[in-house]
């Protein structure tokens, strides 16, 4: 701790530009092949990360450009207004000049799910001048200690300004002490993992926790005219497959309304393809023998159904439990929605099904194949489910001004001081 509080007037006194410019270059860093945070990671990463080479690779050279400088000013512009406000104080057009504090040092505590959320978490730290302890999942304890040791090579002066240590859950004497002092603390975890940190986290201190949440795809029937229902489950397949449905963002089942042009059958008959055609772009992660033994599971629960039960059909990958498609008459617990395994879920309207299928979930994102009149259509039922609506395809690539589970990045750990009058 006394680390990471003796980096924090290095960081407020570096100008938030400054520190945008360090994260940029870090970033890009990365990208180069010779990068040795780079090597380590597509060495090490799919052992440790459980993702694969092809994937983390993605993540670096697709994803995580967009918290680049250009992003950054994006985010900071939308949240804060002017992001010298940061710096000290400004004046703006018909108010008082104003100033934005951050909460001082912070605690992250991530889960392991996605690899580029613990990368914007931490930058979210450091544009708000925090230091930050961070515990790393045990499923992912690499990418954020790669990030740390990346930025303090780029810019010296936020060498110690990012602590990423990791230690067992439920040392509660540890991790009291970790959060003593904090100014905020953040959670990524099960609704165990948050009510615990909230319970430990004195009143006074900012917390935001992200527990378990999940994200549905719907389809309405003008996406599945005969010239569109490829592209459709190709969009599908992609967001299916990208994370292999670890995070929050990734879709685990699609309602398919009916009516289209292309049947259930014949849809999944393309999904079927179109994840067949990932599996040596973007190869799923290594599996251990219990994941293959769940996916396995799964596939003979819907076999026995499809003897007995009209309507139920299956899809797999051959020799492999790579990825399954489940054609369902009805949406029931256990039906894939892990490992690349999708349950399509036929629906006659998508405004009466949506609410019925998502009761009791808490639903991060929608991934919607819809034209913008059946959008606008749609939008009261969509508005009243998850926080974010987004076209199928783009499910897992959020922009850096998402608001994640419709709370801001910034401003929610902000402190304004104005000074009127002067």
């Amino acid at each position: 701790m006394a680390a990471l509080d003796g980096a924090a007037p290095r960081l407020r006194n570096m100008p938030v530009c400054e520190i945008v410019a360090a994260i940029d270059r870090a970033l890009a860093c990365w990208r180069e092949p010779g990068d040795p945070g780079r090597a380590a990671l597509l060495e090490h990463g799919p052992a440790l990360t459980g993702y694969s080479r092809e994937t983390l690779a993605y993540a670096i050279d697709h994803m995580l450009p967009e918290f680049g400088e250009h992003g950054l000013r994006r985010l900071l512009t939308a949240e804060l207004g002017d992001p010298a406000a940061l710096d000290g104080f400004v004046t703006s057009e018909n108010g008082p000049r104003h100033m934005a504090r951050g909460p001082g040092r912070q605690v992250h505590v991530f889960a392991g799910t996605v690899p580029t959320v613990p990368v914007f978490s931490l930058i979210c730290g450091l544009l708000l001048k925090s230091p930050v302890l961070a515990k790393p999942s045990s499923h992912d304890p690499l990418i954020p200690a790669v990030f740390a040791q990346l930025l303090a090579r780029v810019e010296p002066r936020l060498a110690g300004a990012l602590a990423v240590l990791p230690w067992s859950g439920g040392d509660e004497p540890l991790e009291r002490e970790a959060l003593a002092g904090a100014g905020a603390v953040i959670v990524y975890g099960s609704a165990e993992t948050v009510a615990t940190y909230r319970a430990m986290t004195p009143a006074t201190t900012r917390f935001v926790g992200y527990g378990h949440a999940l994200s549905v795809a719907a389809i309405a029937r003008e996406a599945l005219t005969a010239g569109a229902a490829t592209e459709t489950a190709r969009r599908l397949a992609w967001d299916v497959a990208l994370f292999d449905q670890r995070g929050c963002l990734s879709p685990q089942f699609a309602l398919l309304e009916r009516g289209g042009e292309t049947a259930p059958e014949a849809f999944c008959e393309l999904l079927g393809a179109e994840l067949d055609g990932l599996r040596s772009r973007l190869p799923r992660g290594p599996l251990d023998a219990a994941g293959h033994a769940r996916v396995r599971a799964v596939r003979e629960a819907v076999r026995f159904r499809a003897a007995v039960e009209p309507g139920v059909r299956l899809w797999e990958s051959a020799g492999s439990t790579d990825w399954t498609v489940l054609l369902l008459p009805r949406l029931d617990p256990g039906s894939g929605g892990e490992h690349r395994a999708i349950a399509v879920v036929p629906a006659d309207d998508l405004a009466a099904a949506l609410p019925a299928a998502c009761a009791g979930l808490s639903i991060s994102c929608i991934g919607l194949a819809a034209t913008p009149q059946r959008t606008r259509t749609l939008e009261p039922v969509l508005s009243r489910l998850a926080t974010r609506i987004c076209p199928l395809g783009r499910m897992q690539e959020p922009p850096i001004t998402w608001r994640h589970d419709g709370r801001p990045n910034l401003s929610d750990l902000t402190t304004w001081v104005e000074i009127e009058g002067g």
